[in-house]
């Protein structure tokens, strides 16, 4: 069954067109899955949105910016080829030069 964000979470047009997808996929080059970093978090640390194993990185390289304040990011998980899961969506604050972006969890 095919369900689009913007169905899950009633988006309108400026706010899909504000927004990201982050598709984490491993803890850096050949680094380790993140569905099992994830899956290691607790209840309450999942339920926070906020993990710094892997979201919302700034940065691609050493200029390349990922993020810019105010867009939304979709933050989701590989668990296999075909399946993801979303674990976070956050609006994006500021992103610090060579760090993770600050972000405030979007609780909607």
């Amino acid at each position: 069954m095919e369900l689009r964000l913007s169905e899950l979470f009633g988006l309108t047009d400026e706010e899909i067109n504000n927004s990201k997808i982050e598709a984490n996929m491993t803890e850096g080059k050949g680094g380790k899955n993140c569905i099992d970093v994830w899956l290691k978090y607790s209840d309450e640390e999942k339920a926070s949105g906020k993990f710094d194993d892997f979201l919302y990185w700034g940065w691609y390289g050493k200029n390349q910016r990922n993020f810019y304040p105010g867009r939304v990011v979709f933050s989701l998980v590989k668990i296999n080829n075909l399946e993801w899961l979303l674990v976070s969506v956050g609006k994006i604050i500021d992103v610090p030069k060579g760090s993770r972006a600050i972000v405030e969890i979007v609780d909607k």
